[in-house]
């Protein structure tokens, strides 16, 4: 599970408990550590706010909401807007004339860096998005929720009091406006919920939450026959398995490790 509030979820729906793990999502590895240079500014000191705006595929208000954002010349912004090159090409012109820096980017695999470095994301509430502004502890202003699954999603991020649903780009300036009201009380308040559900090494976690289930590990790439081999057999630690016996294609022998 990703959280503590999927596993009660699960629990309450009548799942066994030894069944369930509330081990976190995975999420890239520049997430796993706090580098201070990728920190927000310290808005507490008086710098800029720093706002990042994802648009998706089908996004509602995205071109008017980028211009409102724009238009708020003491934050700095930055809009990653996909594949739409006019729209990219169009905010680029209005982000030219500005006091405090403007980027439009287009297509980008840089998310989790920009995660770590801005206050705050607006975006929908996608389940990978949102499970990776928590792991960077960015606070999120979700614009739009599809039905389903991104209910759940905003769900999790309100019972915790993080962020806000801000549907249309007047609420979306008003959320961020009182986030960052009094040297950014509100938004600290956010960040510091966030931080008991950021599990930025939960891939990690699951890895070994998998191999110890096995109770096997291998020197060499095998089939899932080994395990079979390892049960049927009950080997010992340091035993050799022939290559032919677990469908293994390299011709070289096989230790278990146990």
């Amino acid at each position: 599970m990703p959280n503590a509030d999927s596993a009660a979820v699960m629990q309450a729906a009548g799942l066994d408990p030894e069944q369930i793990h509330n081990l976190g999502f995975p999420v890239p590895e520049l997430l796993h550590g706090q580098i201070p240079a990728l920190a927000p500014p310290d808005l507490a000191a008086g710098h800029a706010p720093r706002v990042l705006y994802i648009i998706n595929s089908g996004t509602q208000h995205a071109e008017s909401t980028a211009r409102r954002l724009l238009a708020e010349e003491d934050w700095e912004i930055t809009c990653a807007v996909g594949r739409d090159h006019t729209l990219r090409q169009r905010l680029q012109k209005l982000a030219a004339g500005r006091r405090t820096p403007a980027v439009i980017l287009g297509w980008t695999d840089q998310i989790p860096r920009l995660l770590l470095t801005h206050h705050v994301l607006v975006s929908k509430a996608g389940g990978a998005t949102t499970q990776e502004a928590i792991a960077a502890r960015c606070p999120m202003i979700v614009n739009q929720i599809v039905p389903g699954q991104e209910e759940g999603n905003y769900e999790l991020l309100r019972r915790h009091g993080i962020g806000a649903h801000a549907p249309t780009p007047d609420a979306i300036i008003t959320a961020l406006r009182t986030a960052f009201a009094q040297r950014g009380a509100v938004w600290t308040d956010w960040r510091r919920a966030l931080e008991p559900l950021a599990r930025p090494h939960a891939a990690h976690d699951i890895a070994r939450h998998v191999l110890g289930a096995t109770h096997a590990s291998c020197t060499s790439a095998v089939t899932p026959a080994l395990c079979h081999v390892i049960r049927d057999k009950g080997l010992e630690t340091g035993a050799k398995i022939a290559p032919e016996e677990t469908g293994a294609r390299s011709g070289r022998e096989i230790f278990y490790h146990g």
